[in-house]
């Protein structure tokens, strides 16, 4: 095991936090579901309700390129589950 010698620096992790929250982080979540959904054949209802609410959650997002990855996953998750969406 890897040990720190000094203790976490609180700065650091405001650092972290506003990395995680950029934009072209969001952008990379919402690429690597569309990435997920059409590799694999998703099925089970409750990954779907999950990612239909993240899509919706990135539809609502004010960056355009956001809600453009959003719609190709809401999209694919159509193709996938078909009109039994809502």
């Amino acid at each position: 095991m890897l040990y720190r010698s000094t203790a976490p620096n609180p700065q650091d992790s405001k650092k972290d936090k506003k990395t995680m929250q950029s934009n072209k982080h969001i952008q990379g979540r919402y690429q690597a579901l569309l990435r997920i959904l059409s590799q694999f054949e998703v099925k089970d209802p409750s990954l779907v309700k999950g990612a239909v609410a993240f899509a919706l959650k990135g539809i609502q997002h004010n960056l355009q390129d956001v809600r453009n990855v959003a719609y190709k996953c809401m999209s694919e998750l159509y193709r996938l589950v078909g009109p039994n969406i809502r």
